[in-house]
């Protein structure tokens, strides 16, 4: 959730969080929903939106780079083995430089290469959200709540691997412990986060390491699921839950202090959650990760990419998947 300071902000949502199955895709078939609400999904003059607007990889400029992220990767594997924490999600910041940038169309192109249950874009005065995100953050009908955590990430390239290798990658990923370990810390995280407002006993876990595929990511993701108390809202659920134990850490307020220190940029939006609300106990709401921020008045686009680290984590491979990460706003036009 971001409070907007100039007014209320206008949005679209080019996606459709539904929560049914899609097969593999524990989030549906978003290529099924059709075109985006609120954004034209074919140009009048028949060319293919933002064409010009292709972000390539030099120049995104990180605010953690190949050594300093690393270097803070350390810091927190330090911080891990003082017990100050055991899992934290650190990020950088890529900053590119496009004045005059037509940041709806940039956004529309992107979400048609790469579909996404939880893509948006908002319009708040001189800055424009431009998001991607794969990742559910809660969702409430009619008082039953659902909670969808994304760790652990691997890449491929759908248009040629094989049916058998993707299935050979998603095993990997579910058999890997640091990303088994890692999901499950954030699973525990949101149980008892959402339990602050659950029936007694309502919290179960259905579905744990779970695969799915957004574009050229493979990602895992747990079902956490719980019923609200009777005389609590959704928006009760969120001041408890909120934000996102899978974008923070455990424990969270410690960690959130230790993610304040290490990274040296403002987080924004990014790691937030955009928020649906159609009623007391019904609502749909996403983690803003593969989110972006445009400032229309400077010309600059900062995209923001993390990875989770626990103890087994290797400093130059998570460097790795942030930049694996930024692809979602590059894909293969970089």
């Amino acid at each position: 959730m971001r409070q907007e300071k100039q007014g209320a902000p206008r949005a679209a949502a080019t996606g459709k969080g539904s929560g049914g199955d899609g097969g593999d895709n524990p989030y549906g078939d978003v290529r099924n929903h059709g075109e985006g609400r609120g954004l034209s999904a074919a140009p009048r003059d028949g060319t293919a939106p933002g064409d010009d607007l292709a972000l390539a990889l030099d120049e995104l400029v990180p605010s953690l780079d190949a050594t300093t992220y690393p270097d803070g990767v350390r810091q927190v594997l330090a911080a891990i083995r003082r017990g100050d924490t055991y899992q934290l999600n650190l990020t950088s910041r890529f900053t590119a430089r496009r004045p005059g940038m037509d940041a709806a169309a940039f956004l529309l192109r992107l979400w048609q290469q790469r579909p996404t249950p939880f893509a948006a874009y908002l319009h708040a005065g001189r800055h424009r959200i431009l998001s991607l995100s794969p990742e559910r953050f809660l969702r409430v009908g009619g008082g039953e709540v659902l909670a969808q955590p994304i760790k652990g990430t691997r890449s491929f390239d759908p248009a040629t691997t094989s049916p058998g290798e993707r299935a050979r990658l998603e095993a990997a990923l579910r058999a890997d412990p640091k990303e088994h370990a890692e999901l499950s810390m954030v699973v525990d995280l949101l149980r008892n986060d959402i339990s602050a407002t659950c029936a007694y006993d309502s919290v179960r876990v259905p579905r744990h390491c779970a695969t799915f595929a957004v574009g050229p990511l493979i990602q895992m993701c747990s079902d956490v699921t719980g019923t609200l108390r009777d005389g609590t809202t959704c928006l009760d659920l969120l001041r408890h839950a909120f934000p996102g134990g899978s974008v923070t850490g455990c424990p969270k307020p410690r960690t959130m202090s230790l993610i304040e220190r290490i990274e040296p940029h403002p987080r924004d939006v990014y790691c937030g959650s955009l928020v649906a609300v159609a009623g007391p106990r019904d609502m749909d709401s996403s983690i803003a990760i593969r989110t972006a921020m445009y400032d229309t008045t400077t010309g600059l686009l900062h995209l923001y990419a993390g990875s989770g680290l626990t103890v087994d984590s290797d400093p130059e491979g998570e460097y790795r998947e942030t930049v694996d990460k930024t692809s979602a706003f590059r894909k293969e036009t970089a």
